[in-house]
C-alpha cells in the first residue's frame, strides 16, 4: 500500500510539473498574437464555423435542459429554420461541437462570452493532449523525465500549432489516439476491453471524420504491437484477441450510434466527397520531399496539412535510434518506418481522407509515433557515452550547418528554417559539451526542447517568419464579428420571412437569435441545397451560401422580405472574402444603392446596416397564382398552417427537401415532391384545411435506440466482470 501511495504521489508530481511548464510555454508559443493584437481566429473558417457551432450548441443545450427541468418535458430540436435556409441541427454542428465532451462547457457561457471559452478550449485541448500522452507513456513504464520532456514535443509539434487556431477541434484526435492505443494494449495484455470501448465511444461521438482516421491508425498500431508482442506459436491467440478487440470497438460505436448514424448519413448525402474527388499520383512533386526534409524541425506546411515541425532535440534522438543495433528498438523503428512511408506516398493521404482527395490530416499520428519513440530512446541517450553519441551529434550538426548555409542563399529558407536549424546546431553543441564534461543532460535537454518548440511557433506566426497572422482577424475586428451573435433583429419575426444577410461577416451568425437569413457555411450540408447553390452560383463551393446575389426571382422564391444595406460605404470591412466585394448590381452590395422601385427603407437598423423591405416579397407557402398559406406557425421540428383555396393548388415550400420531412393535411399523410432542385411542394385541395409539416431524422432515432441497448450491454458486462473478479478474490 505504501508503494502504491508513493507511485501515486510521483504521478501527481509529474502532472504538476507538466502543468507548471505548460502555461508559460503555451503563452510564449502564441506571443505573436498578443504582440500584434490578433484574435485567436486565424482563418475565415475558424470565425465562421466552430465558434458559431459552439455558441449555438450552448444555447441549444440550455433550451433542452430548461424545458426538461421547468416544464418536465424532454424536447430535442432536430431542425432549425434559421440555420441557412433550414437545416438538420445534428449533422450541421456535429463536425465542430456536438458530441465533443469539452463543448458541454458552452452550457455555462452566454453567446457574448462563448469566444472566451473557445480560446480557453484551444489551450485546454492542447493541455489534455499532453495529459493523454503522459498517461500512455506511464502505462509503458517510461520514466517521469522522458514522459515530461516528450509530452512537449507531442503537444507543440507543427501539426498542433498549425491547426490550433485554424480548426481547434482538429486537436481532439491527439487526445484520443494515445488512449485508444492504451486500450489496445489492455486487450493484448489479456485485460478488459471495456476501456477500449469507452474511448472508442468518446472518439466516435466526438467527430466521425477523425474517428475514421483514428480507426485506421489504431488498427495499424494493434497489428504492429501484436506482431512484436507474440511470436511463433503464441500467435495462435490471435482469434481471441481479434474477437475481444472487435467486440470492444463495436460496443463503443454502438454507444455513439445516436450521433454516428445520422452524421454518416448526412455526409454520404451531402455530395461533398464526390465533388472533391481527384486523381492521385504515385508520388508527390519533388518540392514536397524537399520541404518534408526541411520541415522536420521547422514549421512550414509542405502539403495539404502535411506539417511536422518537431523540436530540434528530436534529430539527434532519431539519428541515435537508427544507428543503434539494440533489438529493443526494433518495434520503435517499425512504427517510424511505416509512418514515414505513409508520408512519402499520396495514396495514404487519399485513403485516410476517405478516398476523396489527398490530405495528411492524420499527421498527428506521426507526431505521436515520433514523440513516443523519443520517450523510449531518452534513457539510452542519457546513459550513452560521448563515443556512442559522437556520430548522431555530428550528423545533426552537419544537417544544421547545411540548411543554415542554404538559408543565406534562399530568402524563403532563411525565413522559415534558419532559426530552427540554428537551434538544432546549438542543441547538438550543448549536448556534446555535456557529454565531454560529464554534465547531467536532463536540464539542458529539456530546456533545448522547450526553446525549440517556442521558436518553431514564433517562426510560424511572426511577421519576420512565415507570418501566418497576416490574414488573422484582429481583436478589434473580432469584437464586431462576435457582436453578430447576440444582436436582436428589430422587426418582429412572428411571420415566416427571410432576411438577405450577405453583408454579415459571419454567415452562420443569424442562427443564435433565430433570424432566418440567406447565408450559411457548414462542412456537412443538405445535398439538394448544395445542387441548388451550384446551379445558381450562390457560393464558391457547394457547402457555403452567401446570399442570393440580387437575383429577384430567388428573393421572391425564398420569401426574402428584408435586405441589409451598408449606408456608410467608407467603413467597408477589408478582411471579408472577395466574393463579398465583387462589383455587381446585387442589392446591398458595397457601392450599389437599393433600387427604390424594389426596396423601401424601413428606417430601422441592424448591426449598423439599414434595413430595406423588398416590395416583391412573396409570403411563405405560395401557389402559382400568388395565394398562400395562412397562419403559418413554426413549432418544434416542424410548422403548421391553414389553407383556404377556391381550387386545388400546388404549394411551394421554401424549405430544403429531405426524406425526413412528412406532410399531413387534416391529419392524413400527403406526398411531398421536390421542387426547384432543392425544395418542397405539396398538393393542397380546395376549401379549408389544416396543414402540418414534421421533421424526424430516422437515423437519429434509430441511433438512440442502438445507443441505449449498447449502454445497457456495457453496464451488464462491467457488472459481470466486477462480480467475477470479486468471486475470484473471495475464493482465493
Amino acid at each position: 500500500m505504501q508503494l502504491k501511495s508513493t507511485n501515486n504521489k510521483r504521478v501527481l508530481y509529474l502532472f504538476f510539473q507538466y502543468s507548471l511548464l505548460f502555461v508559460p510555454v503555451a503563452l510564449l508559443c502564441h506571443f505573436s498574437f498578443f504582440k500584434y493584437g490578433k484574435s485567436f481566429f486565424l482563418t475565415y473558417d475558424s470565425f465562421s464555423q466552430p465558434i458559431s457551432a459552439l455558441t449555438y450548441f450552448g444555447s441549444y443545450t440550455r433550451t433542452i435542459l430548461r424545458t426538461f427541468f421547468l416544464e418536465k418535458r424532454l424536447v430535442i430540436p432536430e431542425f432549425d429554420f434559421s440555420m441557412g435556409l433550414g437545416s438538420d441541427i445534428v449533422t450541421s454542428i456535429h463536425y465542430y461541437a456536438l458530441g465533443d465532451p469539452l463543448s458541454l462547457l458552452a452550457v455555462f457561457f452566454k453567446a457574448e462570452h462563448t469566444a472566451k471559452l473557445f480560446v480557453f478550449l484551444i489551450f485546454f485541448r492542447m493541455y489534455l493532449a499532453g495529459v493523454a500522452f503522459i498517461i500512455f507513456c506511464k502505462s509503458k513504464k517510461i520514466d517521469d523525465y522522458s514522459a515530461l520532456c516528450t509530452s512537449f514535443i507531442y503537444v507543440f509539434c507543427g501539426y498542433t500549432l498549425y491547426v490550433a487556431t485554424k480548426h481547434t477541434y482538429f486537436i481532439n484526435p491527439m487526445i484520443y489516439l494515445p488512449l485508444l492505443c492504451l486500450g489496445i494494449d489492455h486487450i493484448l495484455e489479456g485485460k478488459s476491453f471495456l476501456p477500449f470501448a469507452c474511448i472508442t465511444f468518446v472518439s466516435c461521438a466526438s467527430n466521425f471524420y477523425f474517428f475514421y482516421m483514428l480507426t485506421a491508425l489504431t488498427v495499424l498500431y494493434a497489428t504492429v504491437r501484436f506482431l512484436f508482442t507474440y511470436t511463433g506459436k503464441e500467435r495462435a491467440c490471435f482469434p481471441h484477441i481479434f474477437y475481444r478487440t472487435v467486440v470492444g470497438y463495436i460496443l463503443g460505436v454502438g454507444m455513439a450510434a445516436f450521433l454516428f448514424l445520422p452524421n454518416v448519413y448526412g455526409f454520404l448525402q451531402c455530395g461533398r466527397a464526390d465533388e472533391e474527388a481527384e486523381r492521385i499520383t504515385f508520388i508527390y512533386p519533388l518540392k514536397y520531399y524537399v520541404k518534408m526534409v526541411l520541415g522536420f524541425v521547422s514549421p512550414a506546411t509542405f502539403g495539404s496539412y502535411s506539417t511536422l515541425g518537431f523540436a530540434a532535440s528530436v534529430v539527434p534522438m532519431m539519428t541515435f535510434l537508427f544507428t543503434a543495433k539494440n533489438k529493443d528498438f526494433r518495434e520503435t523503428k517499425a512504427f517510424l518506418s511505416i509512418g514515414t512511408i505513409m508520408l512519402l506516398l499520396p495514396a495514404f493521404g487519399w485513403a485516410l481522407n476517405g478516398f476523396s482527395y489527398v490530405t495528411n490530416r492524420w499527421c498527428f499520428g506521426y507526431a505521436f509515433a515520433i514523440s513516443f519513440c523519443v520517450a523510449k530512446i531518452i534513457p539510452s541517450v542519457l546513459n550513452a557515452s560521448f563515443a556512442r553519441m559522437k556520430l548522431p551529434l555530428m550528423l545533426s550538426s552537419g544537417i544544421a550547418i547545411l540548411v543554415i548555409t542554404v538559408s543565406f542563399v534562399s530568402k524563403k529558407v532563411f525565413a522559415q528554417d534558419f532559426i530552427c536549424y540554428l537551434l538544432l546546431l546549438l542543441t547538438s553543441i550543448i549536448l556534446a559539451v555535456c557529454y565531454l564534461k560529464k554534465i547531467n543532460l536532463k536540464i539542458p535537454l529539456l530546456l533545448a526542447t522547450l526553446c525549440s518548440v517556442v521558436a518553431n511557433a514564433n517562426v510560424r506566426f511572426s511577421q519576420n517568419g512565415l507570418n501566418y497572422l497576416k490574414e488573422c482577424v484582429s481583436s478589434e475586428e473580432y469584437k464586431k464579428i462576435n457582436g453578430e451573435f447576440f444582436a436582436d433583429f428589430p422587426i418582429s419575426q412572428n411571420d415566416f420571412f427571410r432576411v438577405e444577410t450577405a453583408l454579415l461577416m459571419n454567415p452562420n451568425a443569424s442562427i443564435i437569435k433565430g433570424l432566418k437569413g440567406t447565408c450559411y457555411y457548414w462542412s456537412i450540408a443538405n445535398g439538394f441545397l448544395s445542387d441548388f447553390i451550384h446551379e445558381h452560383e450562390l457560393g464558391s463551393n457547394r457547402i457555403e451560401m452567401h446570399g442570393l446575389q440580387g437575383n429577384r426571382d430567388l428573393l421572391s422564391l425564398l420569401n426574402v422580405r428584408y435586405i441589409l444595406y451598408n449606408e456608410n460605404q467608407e467603413n467597408e470591412i477589408n478582411f471579408l472574402p472577395n466574393y463579398f466585394k465583387q462589383d455587381t448590381v446585387r442589392p446591398g452590395a458595397y457601392g450599389v444603392s437599393p433600387d427604390p422601385n424594389l426596396f423601401s427603407n424601413t428606417g430601422k437598423q441592424y448591426l449598423g446596416y439599414a434595413i430595406y423591405e423588398y416590395k416583391d416579397f412573396v409570403p411563405f407557402g405560395a401557389a402559382e397564382d400568388g395565394r398562400h398559406l395562412l397562419n403559418v406557425k413554426i413549432e418544434n421540428n416542424g410548422l403548421t398552417a391553414i389553407s383556404d383555396f377556391e381550387k386545388s393548388e400546388r404549394i411551394f415550400i421554401s424549405i430544403p427537401y429531405s426524406k425526413f420531412w412528412k406532410a399531413e393535411i387534416d391529419g392524413e399523410k400527403t406526398e411531398i415532391k421536390i421542387s426547384h432542385t432543392a425544395f418542397m411542394e405539396i398538393e393542397v385541395p380546395a376549401e379549408y384545411h389544416e396543414i402540418s409539416l414534421h421533421y424526424k431524422n430516422q437515423y437519429l432515432h434509430i441511433g438512440f435506440f442502438v445507443s441505449i441497448i449498447s449502454f445497457i450491454l456495457f453496464i451488464c458486462i462491467a457488472i459481470y466482470k466486477v462480480h467475477h473478479s470479486s468471486q475470484l478474490l473471495f475464493n482465493s
